[in-house]
């Protein structure tokens, strides 16, 4: 069998020993994030550098997702890095910024003047993702007061988030508009936006890429009660979707999380847009060589559902155990993926306005569920026609072959898809399906006598006309 998942892992110091980034890519890794709420822009450009360097060296095509901090609220450092809290006491949060002093047990800073605003007596402010929960028992000018609900560890620096959403602040910050011109700096192929609220929050950030000519896909985070609020036209203006179930958890808590998953997955299939699943994937990992059984039937849940990605955060940036948390997410994957052999499927979606290549798509999955064929090789220079038949289930390899290594890039999100570039303008008809079968055929377990079905744009060099389907045997 080959993964139809496909893997994103977070780069960071686990994963800046060369040998170590060797062993990922050739296991299989698809693309590796770089994450702007850490580290400084010499570390990421070293990173990603090291990435492009392996992936030359080893023949693999990999991709690069920027991941865009988005308006983190925080609170400051506390006089002895932190403190600890016992339900019942009472502690204050302090916004005026003549009040930085370093916070105690009483009390901290946070540099969000605007909390004083988004919350009202009775409001439920979650510090350290939801381990800490303050109840707010009133609002004193600038100040927060607040009584513990649910006390424990306090460090330096650790997020607010407000309980059943709420939270005010934009989308996009200035710190992420610098970070989105140094990802053009790096080359990235993907941006992912954190906190998304609305689908105006997509158009800003797209418009920000078109006005310095750089094609990207965007990935929507959905992580704030707003975005489930507004979902379908987030999806629909999004070129991906994320399920970012960390700051998602806290906001709608722990027990409508995996419900609320299941419903974003629903919505980007019924779209056509690729889903990436994201947070605690294996947190265990980090710490341990092996996975719970509950993180694997996780795993499994996500693919059966219709992700078409996963992600390690911390597990392969910072975790003890990067090689064996991929390993278990191949082995995983791979597993999942039997149980939906069977599953002769068409996805139905909402389809553009011109959708002759897409019906083309669509009818080589019909064939490759019914027709014994070894693979589907699809020519395509936007990497259109790829997608659409990754949006359904086939028990064969989908071949991308294009002469855009941007397009070749892209297609490293979606599942079932094996982009390579291949050049086939400077092939003649009569050369081009030998060429063809040569090159799937030193690539993938094809035998003679069986068939690959092939689609091609009888104009070839014209993106997005895809209007043939040809069997052909392999010879």
């Amino acid at each position: 069998m080959y993964r139809r998942t496909k893997l994103i892992l977070t780069l960071g110091p686990s994963l800046d020993d060369r040998d170590t980034l060797v062993d990922m890519v050739k296991q299989g890794a698809n693309v590796f994030r770089i994450n702007f709420s850490h580290g400084t822009y010499a570390d990421h450009y070293k990173r990603v550098q090291l990435v492009k360097e392996v992936s030359t060296e080893l023949g693999v095509v990999t991709g690069i997702l920027a991941d865009l901090q988005g308006p983190k609220i925080r609170i400051a450092q506390f006089e002895k890095s932190e403190v600890i809290l016992y339900k019942g006491q009472d502690f204050f949060i302090e916004t005026a910024l003549d009040s930085k002093s370093p916070g105690t047990s009483s009390g901290v800073f946070s540099d969000y003047a605007a909390l004083v605003s988004d919350v009202t007596v009775g409001s439920v402010i979650l510090l350290r993702d939801g381990s800490i929960a303050l109840e707010v028992i009133s609002i004193n000018g600038s100040r927060v007061n607040c009584r513990v609900l649910k006390g424990g560890l306090l460090r330096d620096n650790a997020g607010l988030n407000l309980q059943g959403g709420g939270i005010s602040a934009s989308a996009i910050s200035q710190k992420d508009m610098d970070d989105a011109r140094y990802s053009i700096e790096l080359g990235v192929d993907f941006v992912a936006l954190s906190f998304v609220k609305s689908d105006q929050d997509i158009r800003t950030i797209r418009s920000f890429y078109e006005q310095h000519d750089y094609p990207i896909t965007i990935v929507s985070k959905i992580e704030r009660i707003e975005a489930l609020e507004n979902l379908d036209a987030i999806v629909q203006v999004s070129d991906a979707v994320m399920v970012a179930r960390g700051d998602l958890g806290v906001e709608v808590g722990y027990a409508d999380l995996p419900s609320i998953q299941k419903n974003i997955i629903k919505t980007a299939k019924k779209y056509a847009k690729p889903v990436i699943v994201a947070t605690q994937i294996l947190e265990s990992m980090c710490t341990s060589p092996v996975p719970t059984r509950a993180e694997v039937s996780d795993v499994a849940n996500a693919i059966l559902d219709g992700a078409d990605t996963l992600m390690l955060s911390s597990e392969s940036a910072i975790g003890d155990f990067p090689r064996e948390a991929l390993e278990v997410l191949n082995e995983s994957s791979l597993s999942a993926e039997k149980y939906m052999i069977n599953e002769n499927k068409i996805e139905q979606v909402a389809f553009p306005d011109s959708s002759l290549d897409v019906s083309i798509a669509y009818s080589a999955i019909y064939l490759s569920q019914n027709v014994p064929i070894s693979a589907i090789v699809a020519l395509t220079e936007s990497g259109e026609t790829a997608f659409w038949m990754s949006r359904s289930y086939t028990n064969v390899p989908i071949i991308a072959l294009t002469p855009d290594a941007r397009s070749q890039r892209r297609l490293l999100l979606f599942k079932g898809v094996h982009p390579y570039t291949f050049d086939y303008f400077s092939k003649s008809s009569s050369e081009l399906y030998s060429a063809v079968i040569d090159f799937v055929r030193d690539r993938f377990s094809v035998k003679v006598g069986s068939y690959i079905l092939l689609t091609r744009g009888q104009q070839i060099g014209i993106p997005g006309k895809t209007n043939s389907l040809r069997l052909i045997e392999v010879l």
